[in-house]
């Protein structure tokens, strides 16, 4: 997902990147419980919704549709995918 910030920045999130950072209650339930999110290559987002206009809500092809995605956190995962590539 290919994100413009207000101050110009751009940031390109995997679809990888965005469903593994998923904070639904299924999401962190499974997380806590060991289980991993399906992150096969084939993943794709489906759907994607504002949510007032503080954030974004996303639907992936394996079903999970209920993150939502403040703006300040998608922009700490562009930070961390940045860091992590730079590495």
């Amino acid at each position: 997902m290919r994100l413009v910030w207000r101050d110009g920045r751009e940031d390109a999130l995997t679809t990888q990147t965005l469903r593994d950072a998923c904070r639904s209650s299924d999401a962190l339930r499974a997380r806590i419980d060991g289980r991993q999110a399906d992150l096969s290559p084939d993943l794709t987002i489906q759907k994607v919704e504002l949510v007032g206009g503080y954030a974004l809500n996303l639907a992936f092809s394996d079903g999970e549709d209920r993150g939502i995605y403040p703006w300040r956190f998608l922009r700490e995962l562009a930070d961390t995918q940045i860091k992590t590539e730079s590495n």
